[in-house]
């Protein structure tokens, strides 16, 4: 009980959609870049880049997403 109801905060919390889902999407696109799959990759960093768009100026995630979208343009 003691774990379940930790996670289960946790999950309430925000924790999940701004901060982990984020970085697990930024960690996706690099990894279909790394592969060749820029359209895969794409969706990701955008998903990631979306949560980001209010992040604070010197968060490096953000910082690097925002920089592998520029080179898609």
């Amino acid at each position: 009980e003691i774990i379940m109801g930790s996670l289960g905060g946790v999950r309430r919390s925000g924790f999940w959609s701004n901060r982990l889902i984020p970085e697990v999407s930024a960690e996706i696109g690099k990894y279909y870049l790394e592969r060749g799959d820029s359209l895969k990759a794409l969706s990701y960093l955008r998903q990631a880049s979306e949560t980001w768009q209010k992040a604070d100026a010197n968060y490096l995630k953000a910082q690097e997403v925002s920089h592998l979208l520029g080179e898609f343009q």
